[in-house]
């Protein structure tokens, strides 16, 4: 039987995939794939073997009914994979026992994805700057996968017996297929089932509004000191391969809080001096020239020898506020907000 485990990257249309994929499970079985149901719509638990409490019985319980519905190929999609550390690779890998293994991965231009990265990091746990983020993965966490797309690559292929495809959404997004489309094709499913699939895809999980986001960024560090926690943990998790410590999810719980004192929260940043512009190109010419030169091979869908178009400035998004400068101007609306959120 064949594996196919979509790895990510995050921000990479991942979410919609995985929506694919559950709505058309039963298509799927039809020709011959197995995707198996989980109330998450994704398998990300199952595989993600830098989690303390992963187990192997649960991948082993899928495997096996996979095996049982006939099917010829699996496929599973957890865009945690794409963090794993070659170590966690191997025991990912070794679980498939008499199984040919493909590893599917997406990646997006710096430019667009930090950003995006830096956003969802805020939205769930962070607390730095856009333009400290970038200096930390640069520096602090030196091979940190935000920046060395082709590390992953070196890590999959070091879990042994195993293929790995990688498609660019850059140069996805403007096919006919779409970012989806282009990712099932480099699973394997043939033209016409990817069609029929992705006849109705949507955009799923896109970045929050800015304003909101810093928001959570200024609560994030409030919260974080309050509970004695680290700072930004959550991205230096994935630069040391393990679990972050605890989420906080501000963006999902400004609903708890008073329209007012959200609404005084937003204006402070909204009259804060907006970001600029930033020029990437050293931090990531040599990451992008391997994996023109080196890695080309990988991917599913370069153009004229480049795994990505040529691409401008990135706009710092948010401000350049510090966290700390933030709530000293707004200790008591922040410290109230965060009690209303169950911080207390």
């Amino acid at each position: 039987m064949q594996v196919v485990i979509h790895g990510g990257m995050h921000k990479t249309g991942t979410t919609a995939l995985q929506l694919v994929l559950h709505v058309n499970r039963q298509r799927l079985a039809e020709n011959g794939y197995y995707c198996p149901a989980t109330e998450l719509r994704h398998n990300g638990p199952v595989l993600n073997t830098r989690n303390p409490d992963w187990s192997r019985q649960d991948l082993s319980d899928i495997i096996e009914a996979a095996r049982k519905s006939g099917a010829h190929t699996l496929l599973l999609s957890g865009e945690t994979v794409s963090t794993l550390s070659g170590d966690q690779f191997r025991q990912l890998r070794e679980v498939f026992v008499d199984c040919e293994v493909r590893f599917i991965f997406c990646v997006r231009h710096w430019s667009s994805y930090l950003p995006s990265r830096w956003a969802q990091y805020c939205k769930r746990r962070d607390s730095q700057t856009f333009a400290r983020y970038v200096g930390t993965i640069a520096n602090r966490d030196p091979g940190h996968i935000d920046i060395h797309f082709d590390k992953f690559i070196d890590r999959a292929m070091s879990a042994g017996n195993s293929s790995v495809a990688v498609v660019s959404y850059d140069h996805a997004v403007g096919s006919g297929l779409g970012v989806v489309g282009e990712v099932l094709l480099a699973a394997g499913l043939p033209v016409h089932l990817v069609g029929q699939m992705i006849e109705f895809t949507t955009r799923a999980n896109a970045t929050a509004d800015w304003v909101g986001i810093e928001c959570a960024r200024m609560l994030n560090g409030l919260i974080a000191q309050r509970l004695g926690l680290p700072q930004d943990d959550l991205s230096h998790s994935v630069g040391e391969f393990r679990r972050c410590n605890r989420f906080f999810d501000l963006v999902g719980r400004f609903s708890r809080v008073d329209h007012s004192l959200m609404a005084s929260l937003r204006k402070g940043i909204e009259t804060a001096d907006a970001g600029c512009e930033l020029d990437l190109g050293d931090l990531v010419h040599r990451t992008e020239a391997l994996l023109n030169v080196r890695y080309l091979e990988f991917f599913t869908n370069a153009r004229n020898g480049r795994v990505f178009p040529e691409a401008g400035k990135t706009r710092i998004p948010g401000t350049a506020l510090d966290w700390q400068e933030f709530i000293a101007d707004f200790d008591r609306e922040a410290s109230d907000a965060a009690d209303q959120m169950g911080f207390a």
